[in-house]
């Protein structure tokens, strides 16, 4: 009876298995595509980063409004830093003190409104991203483009990060196809120095909501606050904080950004939805604000409502002027171009322009009705009256009527030989002298 057992290679047969297994390998490789990281660039905020250049205050003029002078401004921008891996911290690579800084998200800016739902996501990462002072947090878009688009959106909704001035991403590639972003913001300051900040921010508030006229509706509270950010702020090119509302609300002198986001971040306080814009005005870059206001949306240049950054003469003029308050679309093109990266709400309602809502447009001369005006006017303590007319023509007839043919002195009662006045030719609006300079 024969025995079966397990055939075993002899060593000749497996020495010339093994070199032929050695000669498979060698002779064919599988190549893995390199993994690397591109070179990082820095993405600065275009409006935060712009510092209005320092040539001097704006021209002053006594008999003249209509314009507001040049404000040059220059991107200053820091050269791009090469990003390196960071050291392993914790789990989250927040401090201590970090990881207590966060807040919930808001979600109801006009801007977040305006992106798809894609683009919703990646707001909403970066917004939790900043307000936790983030690093390095990977997020969902593989567009460079579109993480400027949405940064600009975050920002332009929130002035209350008044501690982010840009940012800096990574882009990871395999044979230069994207793989993945991670995104860093740019802090100015700690989470303990924001949290001291926003307590003063606090303070400010409750001040302000104080002087507010009991029962005000949107109007009366566009208007109230357009007239406290100009007449708490001076315009300073050099301030401190000028790319943001801690310059005018804290420090009392800004730029355009400063007192747009200080009035942005009121009005949102109050119940007003309101966004900031960004363009091109008095040839540099300029910022105003958005308001909804009764349901429909106005353009607010708190800036240029500002006498003292328009030119007026020291001692001379209004302490506020109307002309930029809840305007429309039509108007502020006439001397601002909007940089149109996300497709702004139209603006083409008037029923809440302060001029129509204050009884003050006219379409032609009424002799009675400016008597009435100014005598109301004077007898509240106003020193001036600032009127508007419906379009070019009626303009043209009231600079005639009023001050070519010298009837403000009729209205006027200074009590002097002389009064001031400015005109605006671009926004059809006259400011009289009634009874001495403010």
């Amino acid at each position: 009876m024969k025995k079966h057992s397990p055939r075993i290679p002899g060593l000749f047969n497996m020495l010339l298995i093994v070199l032929l297994l050695s000669v498979c390998l060698t002779g064919c490789s599988i190549a893995l595509p390199a993994e690397r990281d591109d070179t990082l660039q820095a993405e600065e905020s275009k409006v935060e980063q712009m510092k209005p250049d320092t040539g001097g205050d704006p021209e002053k003029k006594d008999k003249s409004y209509t314009q507001a002078p040049e404000q040059k401004t220059s991107e200053t921008a820091e050269t791009p830093e090469e990003i390196r891996e960071t050291e392993e911290t914790d789990e989250t690579g927040e401090t201590e003190e970090e990881a207590a800084f966060v807040r919930l998200p808001s979600l109801s800016g006009i801007y977040y409104s305006l992106l798809t739902r894609q683009q919703q996501v990646l707001y909403e990462e970066l917004y939790s991203c900043i307000v936790t002072l983030g690093e390095d947090v990977k997020v969902s878009t593989l567009d460079t483009d579109e993480l400027y688009t949405v940064y600009e959106a975050v920002m332009g909704d929130h002035p209350e990060i008044f501690y982010c001035v840009g940012y800096t991403y990574r882009l990871k590639t395999i044979d230069d196809i994207p793989q993945s972003i991670t995104f860093t913001g740019k802090y100015s300051y700690s989470g303990q120095e924001i949290d001291a900040y926003n307590e003063q921010l606090a303070k400010k508030l409750a001040e302000v909501k104080e002087g507010l006229p009991a029962g005000a509706g949107d109007y009366e509270i566009a208007r109230y606050l357009y007239e406290y950010v100009i007449t708490h702020t001076e315009y300073v090119l050099d301030s401190r904080d000028n790319q943001s509302l801690l310059s005018a609300l804290l420090w009392g002198e800004s730029v355009c950004t400063g007192y747009t986001k200080a009035y942005q971040y009121l009005a949102l306080q109050m119940g007003l939805r309101c966004a900031m814009v960004t363009g091109q005005a008095g040839g540099g870059s300029h910022a105003w604000a958005l308001v909804r206001v009764e349901g429909e949306y106005y353009h607010v240049d708190v800036t240029w409502g500002d006498p003292e950054f328009s030119g007026s003469v020291s001692g001379e003029g209004p302490e506020v002027g109307y002309g930029y308050l809840l305007i429309t679309d039509e108007e502020i093109s006439r001397n601002h171009t909007i940089d149109n990266f996300l497709k702004l709400p139209s603006c083409t309602a008037t029923n809440a322009n302060y001029f129509r809502r204050e009884g003050l447009l006219f379409d032609h001369v009424q002799e009675e009705v400016l008597a009435r005006i100014c005598s109301d006017y004077a007898a509240a303590g106003k020193k001036s009256i600032q009127i508007k007319a419906s379009g070019e023509e009626a303009y043209e007839e009231l600079v005639r009527y009023l001050i070519t043919d010298g009837h403000m002195f009729d209205y006027a009662i200074t009590g002097q030989e002389s009064c001031w006045y400015l005109t605006d030719d671009v926004l059809y609006t006259i400011t009289i002298e009634l009874s001495g300079g403010d």
